[in-house]
Order: C-alpha cells, then structure tokens, then sequence
C-alpha cells in the first residue's frame, strides 16, 4: 500500500459547508446534481423519463403484442447479479399480466454470456414462441439468426457495448425491438442492465395501464421492480450519479421491507442490520451471493430467490447459495495466489510491460474476474485472465481508469472467438492456439493507448482534515450517501499522525487494527487497514504517518467506527 500511489490533494480552502466541498471538489455543481444531493433520498421525479432509453416503447409495445397474442414467452438473462435481477424483474412484470414465462439463465461453462444457439433451439421445441433477452444480445447477430430460423419472435434489451461498422453506425442483431442506452438521444447511458429492464418495464406498465396505471401496478413498481434493478445495479459497478443515486437510494429505503422473501432471506445470511443498510451491503455481501452460485454452477438458486414467492424454495436456496459463496471466496483466494506467482514468474508485473495476460486450463471461469479486479488494485494496469478448458479458453478482465479494456480487445478480435463487455471489465473467448499470438497483440494495443509506462494509481482528496475531526463528521458526510463508483465516500487526508498502539485482524490475521493520535491532541482514533497484516512489525508504537481514507460506519452497533486507510505513508 505504501507509496504506490498518488494524491491529488484539495486546493485551498472552499466554501460552505463540508459537503458542499466535497461536492465542489467532484464538480458536482449543476442544477440536476444539487437535486440530486439535496437530501439522501432523492425524489423518484429525477428518475429519467423512461422512453427517453432508446427502444424502450418499441420492445414494449412487441410485449404487448405477444401478450394479446398469447404467445409463449422466454426470458433470456444472464448468469450474474444484474443479469439475474433483471431477467426475475421482467419475468415478475409479464406475470403482472397474467403470462407464464418461462426464465433462462445459461450456464457459465455449458453456454458462455448471450444467446447461445442450441439455447434457442432448446427453448423453441418446449414450445415457446417469443424470447425477450436481458442484460444480453446486443452483439449476438449470429444466434438471433437461429432465433428467426427457428420461428422464436425475439426482443432486444441490453446496455453492453454495441457493435459498429467501420462509419461507426451501430450493428444491431435481427429482432421485432432492440432497447439499449447507446443507440442515440439517451440522456444517461451508464445504467445497467437491471435499469434497462425497469424502463421496458414501465413503459409496458403505462401501455397497459395508461398513464395512470392501477395502484396495484404503481405499487408494484416502487416495491418490487425498483429494488430488483438497484440490486442488478450496484453490483455490475455502475457509477452512483445521476439517475442510478435515485435507484440506488430509494431501493435501500424500501429494502427492509421488500415483499420478495429471497431478498429478505438474502439479508439474514448476510447477516445485514437493516436499520445499516447501504450500497456496500449490496456490493459486498448481496451482490457476491447472487453472482456466487453462477460462477462455480448453475444460477438456478440464485435466481430462484430473486424469483420465487415459495418461502420453503427460498430457504433451501438461500443454505445452497451460502454454500457456494464459501467455496467461492476459498476457491478465489488460490487463484490469486497461484496467478500472482504466475505474473511474477513471467514478468508481467515489471513496470516495462503495459498488461497482464496468462491463462491456464485449470483456472475456473466463474473466478477469472475476481481474480483480475484483484491483480488489477496492485499492478494499475489491464489485466485479462483466461482458463476453462483444453478446447477453447474463456477469458475475464478489468481496466483501470483511462483505458479501454474492450477496445483493446476489438483491437485483437480476429484472435478471439468471441468478446464483449464495457471499458472496465470484458470478457471473451479463444482457441488455446491463438493464444500467444492475441498476448502479443493485446501487449502493443494497450501500450499505445498508455502513452508511457503505467501510471500509479491515483487518489483524489476532499478534504484535509485531522483524523479525530474527520469522525465527527461523519454524520454530515454520510448525508452524501449511497457512496460507490464514482461517487465515493468522501477521502479524507489526514496528516500529523503518532501510532499508539497496532494489531492484525481476521481470522488469518490478514487485517490490520491502527490506534493513531493526531500530534498535539490526546484523541485517538481507530484505523483499518485491510490486506496489511504482514506489516504489522513497521507500525511501532510513536511512529509517524499520514493517511488518506475514509469515515467508515460500523455494520455492527457491537463494534466502533472507524476510519477506513486507503493509502499511507510513514513521514519519520
């Protein structure tokens, strides 16, 4: 952690109070974002109007069509957390309508992201008629070919990256409607594929309902749909700002109370204190048990607790999917072990190399990602895994700032079998034999996209404050909440320090427990440093430091806040 990284400290001074600084500091300063951030729980107003998505009203209105039609409907989702909530989301609504829909997740191994042709034609002989897709398709021409051979009606939703020719006009597959945030006029298009649900959603609503649909509806909506789309939403790490702060915020104050018993069941085997719910809770505890069951099998329980009203379903999915996230976060740890070896072997981390790519059959897909984001905080630089099987490598990776892990893999895609994702995390597929080749190609793509060798990583401040301060303002920095991508908690640098007194935390000691006391004050305040307990011997009693870092709120009203370090320097 030391010395890694950069800090941008705050200019002098600024106005007002300490939030509006924060605010100042994020050139948050437009009319929209001072509603916005007028209160904690924005009005549901500042939601975009939903047929602002491009698409929306088309594949609306090719719902309402099937619905009259009686047709037979699948939803086509995806196998992690946003997919998930997204295809429960809209399987719930066309129920609303009096359908039976039949819900499809592929699996991780058996079928890879988006459509997979033999899923179609599967689906086509159990009698379904029309196939809407959610959080996948938009790059899928090939199997929405399949789709219109085999006679299955099919509907577009997704917010990946779309595919564009070589004027830069957009592709889009074969289908009655496509609705995606990037086909033009959208005035927000950072949403997930959750969020692109929830608008085909009320749209279909007031189609059906008018522009004053039933209270049965309305309240469907607020309770039901909106809490299933800020569950998709945080986890697939879209930023906190514009609209996504309404979902986001409006969605934990109805949480507690959310009528879905897989969310509440959710919330117990997380062991989540309702009254301390914040976006964390989804993107650290919720959100890693949804996407859990995916990554090493089937999604089934998953999203069976999305999905399901069967209170005695829910709770042997819920023990299923606890399970899975133990094994999960074990299996992880290895992996990101054995490829930090692995990097070092190959020389991967010295600093002349722009990226890190490697791969190994035995790697399991469903953790490529985690394992990325991971190697990712230490080196600053695109990291892309891959690992599956002998026959064809399925690959996952993550970006930092200012790269843009999917161009660089358009760059190679006549090296890949097939690709998609976002500038910050991508993924794809590919013939263990091009392998070498794409490594070398994704090496000169990314280097000249870099400008240079890899910059450090950088930590923009707030506010310089001393420590003892900056916890006794946290309830007005909290009023900033929900913090999360792009929006987070306020970063506080704090410099004068003295250790007092240091121990690890964790079972394996892996954290670190820092009493400090800012120079010339008796105060004391506690510090967590996470994944430093190996330094335990550098934090001798008397030692100076500065740190950057946030107010942290404890989860547990057993338990002190604390000020969470994300960066320190020793200064004796």
């Amino acid at each position: 952690m030391e010395r890694r990284t950069e800090w941008i400290l705050p200019g002098d001074g600024g106005e007002g109070s300490l939030r509006d600084r924060v605010l100042q500091s994020r050139g948050l300063l437009g009319e929209r974002e001072r509603a916005l951030f007028a209160t904690p729980l924005p009005a549901l107003s500042l939601l975009r109007e939903p047929a602002s998505l491009p698409g929306a009203e088309a594949v609306a209105a090719a719902l309402d069509a099937w619905l009259r039609e009686g047709l037979r409907i699948a939803v086509y989702g995806d196998y992690d957390a946003d997919g998930l909530c997204a295809a429960a989301l809209m399987a719930r609504l066309l129920r609303q309508f009096g359908a039976q829909p039949t819900t499809f997740i592929p699996h991780r191994m058996d079928h890879g992201y988006g459509l997979h042709a033999d899923a179609l034609r599967h689906l086509r002989q159990q009698g379904i008629d029309a196939v809407i897709t959610v959080d996948c398709g938009i790059r899928s021409f090939a199997e929405a070919e399949v789709a219109a051979e085999v006679g299955l009606r099919l509907a577009i939703t997704d917010h990946h990256r779309v595919d564009r020719d070589e004027a830069g006009a957009v592709r889009l597959p074969r289908a009655e409607a496509v609705a995606h945030p990037s086909l033009g006029g959208c005035p927000f298009e950072l949403i997930s594929g959750s969020v692109v649900a929830f608008k085909v959603a009320s749209r279909l609503i007031r189609l059906r309902g008018g522009e004053r649909p039933p209270e049965v509806l309305r309240r469907w909506a607020a309770e039901v749909a909106l809490p299933l789309a800020a569950l998709g939403l945080v986890p697939d790490v879209m930023p906190l700002l514009d609209e996504n702060r309404v979902f986001v915020a409006n969605a934990l104050a109805r949480l507690p109370t959310c009528p879905l018993p897989g969310v509440q069941a959710l919330m117990r085997a997380a062991d989540i204190d309702p009254r301390r719910l914040d976006a964390k809770s989804i993107s650290h505890a919720i959100g890693p048990r949804l996407n859990a069951a995916g990554r090493l099998d089937a999604a089934t329980d998953a999203l069976c607790l999305l999905e399901s009203d069967d209170v005695e379903a829910v709770r042997a999915a819920v023990r299923r999917v606890e399970a899975a996230n133990t094994e999960r976060k074990r299996r992880m740890e290895e992996l990101v072990e054995i490829a930090e070896a692995q990097a070092t072997r190959l020389g991967l981390l010295e600093p002349s190399r722009a990226s890190v790519v490697m791969g190994d059959p035995a790697w399991h897909p469903g953790l490529l990602g985690l394992a990325a984001a991971r190697l990712l905080d230490r080196v600053n630089k695109p990291v892309l895994l891959f690992g599956g099987e002998d026959t064809m490598l399925k690959a996952s990776g993550r970006a930092p700032p200012g790269i843009d892990l999917h161009e660089c893999m358009n760059d190679c895609a006549s090296l890949l079998a097939k690709f998609g994702g976002h500038a910050a995390a991508a993924g794809g597929s590919i013939d263990p034999a091009n392998l070498p080749a794409f490594i070398e190609a994704f090496e000169r793509a990314v280097a000249l996209r870099m400008q240079g060798p890899p910059r450090p990583h950088a930590i923009r401040v707030d506010l310089t404050m001393r420590a003892h301060e900056a916890m006794s303002a946290m309830e007005e920095l909290d009023s900033l909440r929900p913090f999360g991508k792009d929006f987070p908690a306020p970063v506080i640098h704090c410099p004068g320090l003295r250790v007092r007194s240091a121990a690890t935390l964790g079972a394996g000691g892996d954290h670190l427990k820092v009493q400090v006391q800012d120079e010339g004050s008796q105060r004391t305040t506690g510090m967590l440093l996470w994944r430093q307990g190996k330094r335990l011997a550098e934090f001798r009693a008397g030692r100076a430091l500065e740190v950057v870092g946030s107010p942290k709120r404890s989860t547990n009203p057993r338990f002190p806040d604390d000020f969470e370090v994300r960066d320190f320097r020793f200064t004796d």
